[in-house]
This record gives C-alpha cells, structure tokens and sequence, in this order.
C-alpha cells in the first residue's frame, strides 16, 4: 500500500504522503554492496521523507536531497541514482512531476499498451554540487501504468545477453490491462525467467497507476487517493 517503502542493499523505493494532498514516489540505487550502502540507502530515504514537506518542486527537491548524500559521502565518492516525484490529483488523472538523477530510464506503459520511454539524465546524487535532473510531468489517466526499477533489471545477464530494455518492453506488451501490481509481477516473473537462481545484482521495481474514481473501491480508501502502487526487491 501506499505509504510504505523497502531498502535492502543499495536499492530502495518509498511512496509516501509528503503532506496532505501530494504524495512523493521514489526509486534509488546506491553504488556498492554490503552495509555502508545499505547505510547510504537508509540516509537517502530518511533525508527524502524529510525535505519532501518543505518542496512542490521536484528538482528542487532532488538538488536538495543530493546537498544531504553529498555531505555523508564527501570524497570517497560513493554515489546514488535515483527518480523522484511528486505527485496530486488532477481531475480523474494523476499529475506527476517526476526528475531523475543518473538512473535508468522510466517507462510510461498507457492504457491502450503503448509505450513511453522517459530519458532519464542528469547527475548521480553526491557526485557533484548541481544534480540538473531531467524532470518529466506526465498525466496518468486510468488504465496508465509508471514503471520504476533498479539497473540491477537491465543489466541482468544470461550468458551473453542482457535483460535491457526488450526484457522490460516484452514483459509490459504481455501484460496487457491490469494494476501497477500485474505490472510489477510480470516484470520480475521474466526476469526470473531470463536468469534463473540467484541474480548478480539486487533489484528493486516500482509500479505506480491510475485508477477511474469509480472504479477505486478499496484501494482509494486504503491509498487515500484514486492512485495505486507495488513494489518488489529481489536480493
């Protein structure tokens, strides 16, 4: 549901009320492994929760957010890709306000089945003063679906092939229709399938989506909006 996230290793997700009426929905990957970056997830995640009551702007928190990772790592030059977005209602949409810093590319999977790559630039957060995130503003409509996730999909390999982007597309065009959940599982199904047993690198999804007003039911007094998210980490 809404409101809780996940970090394990690097990789983390969190989709929380930031405050009444706008809601923050993010994804991150700490380079590294082991418990400093498992450490460096935490602080990011916690530094999110806090500066995303002070910010309507998505750039601005993100430049914000990369001011905090940059004081924990100073020069040891540890890093964190990451999306983050802020996000309202619009009418029976969703409006979102999404800026990425260094991380893989979101896809905007609509209602009809086509597919919207978002270029994902900007800077990694600590590694330089200005992030200069490549900021999206995107209206779900009912039926659309947001797909966040981790290199750790991409960059999963099976002998001399990679997952890449036609893993992800391939994984979305056979799920036709359904929630942000079926979304989510289909992509880690074919992942599982692309390589199975244990993965080389942790990898976290993130599925967000639009729901009709009417049509919410439970999940709009469980989200508090008409607005529906899943998440998975694998380790």
């Amino acid at each position: 549901p809404m409101g809780e996230g996940v970090e394990a290793g690097g990789d983390f997700y969190d989709v929380f009320e930031a405050v009444p009426g706008r809601w923050c929905t993010a994804i991150g990957d700490v380079c590294g492994k082991g418990p400093r970056a498992a450490a460096l997830a935490a602080l990011t995640r916690y530094a999110l929760r806090a500066l995303s009551r002070r910010h309507a702007d998505a750039a601005a928190l993100v430049e914000d957010l990369n001011a905090e990772v940059r004081r924990e790592v100073r020069r040891d030059m540890r890093f964190v890709t990451g999306c983050v977005g802020l996000l309202g209602s619009d009418g029976d949409a969703l409006a979102l306000e999404l800026a990425c810093a260094g991380h893989p590319d979101p896809l905007v999977v609509r209602a009809d089945g086509s597919l919207e790559w978002l270029p994902g630039t900007g800077h990694p957060l600590g590694l330089a003063e200005n992030v200069g995130p490549r900021v999206h503003r995107i209206r779900l409509r009912p039926g659309d679906r947001l797909l966040l996730y981790t290199d750790g999909v991409t960059e999963a390999r099976a002998g001399g092939r990679f997952f890449d982007r036609a893993g992800i597309e391939g994984a979305v065009s056979a799920c036709r229709g359904g929630g942000a959940g079926d979304l989510v599982e289909a992509v880690v199904e074919a992942l599982r399938g692309f390589r199975p047993g244990s993965l080389r690198d942790d990898v976290a999804v993130l599925g967000l989506g639009a729901l009709s007003r009417a049509g919410a039911g439970t999940a709009e007094a469980r989200n508090g909006g008409h607005g529906e998210v899943a998440g998975r980490h694998l380790l």
